[in-house]
């Protein structure tokens, strides 16, 4: 959860019942938002990448040296020569070329969320 409404009634330490200040709940809430451009940069590059190893075969080189092509046009972190960040990308086997899927899920919720609760997130009537 991001918003502090539904933070401060969900918030509870579980020994002690405890609430957290709500100084501590709008930090926490500002924080959300501090690293969201790089994330969704991150993302669209996952999915980039997803698109790239399940479409036209044969890759116009081999699998790394066309991560590092994709990772500079879709992301402003350069990419790190002598790594291999797919073969720790678990979801390029699970989604099989529908990782972008997670972004229009995401894109989904977020209208959802602005639509149906922005004003009221216990509304009953959405």
């Amino acid at each position: 959860a991001s918003d502090p409404r539904v933070l401060a009634r969900v918030n509870r330490h579980y020994k002690t019942g405890a609430k957290l200040p709500e100084q501590t709940i709008q930090k926490l809430c500002a924080t959300k938002k501090i690293f969201a451009a790089t994330e969704l940069q991150a993302q669209l590059f996952y999915s980039a990448a997803d698109q790239l190893y399940h479409s036209n075969l044969p890759l116009p080189g081999d699998i790394t040296s066309s991560l590092e092509e994709v990772q500079n046009k879709f992301h402003t972190l350069p990419y790190v020569p002598g790594t291999a960040y797919h073969l720790r990308f678990s979801h390029l086997v699970g989604y099989g070329a529908r990782y972008y899927s997670y972004l229009m899920a995401r894109s989904v919720a977020s209208a959802i969320w602005q639509y149906s609760f922005q004003e009221n997130p216990y509304c009953g009537e959405a």
